[in-house]
């Protein structure tokens, strides 16, 4: 039987700022238990990188650093989306999350936000 390997999920400072902002509009905008229930599901997605982190498309904006920059979606509601961006150490083993972006943003903000 094959193990699984697992991968250690570090959220980046500058993640941890964009998430908490997401959580700020979240409650917000919302009651507080939706609020809370989407605050789960998305740090519930996020240490989900723990297995199979390749999973995540390739994002194709940062391509210029190098890195493999991958992202995963997070449908927080019927017309709002979270691209969660993360690159591999594969070495390491480490998914390190730089950016919780949501989609409704600029494109061309992810660059400056992720450099």
């Amino acid at each position: 039987m094959e193990t699984i390997k697992r991968y250690q999920v570090e959220i980046t400072l500058q993640a941890k700022f964009h998430y908490f902002e997401i959580l700020e509009y979240f409650y917000e905008h919302m009651s507080y238990d939706s609020a809370a229930k989407k605050a789960d599901e998305l740090y519930d997605i996020t240490t989900s990188l723990e297995t199979l982190p390749e999973r995540g498309q390739i994002e194709l904006t940062l391509q210029h650093l190098q890195k493999e920059h991958r992202y995963l979606l997070y449908q927080s509601t019927s017309r709002s989306t979270i691209k969660i961006i993360y690159f591999l150490d594969k070495e390491g083993e480490v998914a390190y999350v730089t950016d919780f972006f949501p989609t409704e943003m600029d494109e061309k903000k992810i660059k400056a936000r992720n450099s």
